[in-house]
């Protein structure tokens, strides 16, 4: 397992705050993929400043147990970078789940530095800053 129960439940124990959603969806974009009616992932990108430049940063990139697999990953991504590209940025920065690195280096990423942490509800979770140049 990759992350422990204290690091899952944080994650996933996260109160639902409709004015943060409503605030995201108005200044950033946010790629919901769905089948039959139910969501099996999403993909969050906005604008922000990583090293003092303005660049595209994925905030997240999630997909039902379902969903894996099948490309669903893939076309979000896909789209995220599009995106990125349409902004007139030349590379995208994120920061990957340990669960997710393989995924993201097998898509051109690379990891930009030590493994950090970001705090959710008080816990921190290890997580490794990654680029890619977009072309």
């Amino acid at each position: 397992m990759d992350y422990t129960s204290e690091q899952i439940a944080a994650w996933g124990g996260r109160l639902f705050n409709a004015d943060n959603l409503k605030n995201n969806i108005d200044q950033d974009v946010i790629w919901v993929v769905e089948c039959n009616g139910r969501v099996q992932g999403f993909g969050h990108l906005k604008k922000t400043k990583v090293q003092s430049q303005e660049t595209a940063f994925i905030l997240a990139l999630y997909l039902a147990p379902e969903a894996l697999g099948v490309g669903a990953g893939q076309k979000i991504l896909n789209h995220l970078e599009t995106q990125a590209k349409e902004w007139g940025f030349k590379e995208i920065y994120l920061e990957s789940t340990l669960r997710a690195l393989g995924f993201y280096v097998k898509n051109g990423f690379n990891v930009t530095g030590p493994v950090t942490s970001c705090k959710i509800n008080g816990t921190p979770i290890p997580c490794h800053p990654m680029k890619r140049f977009l072309v």
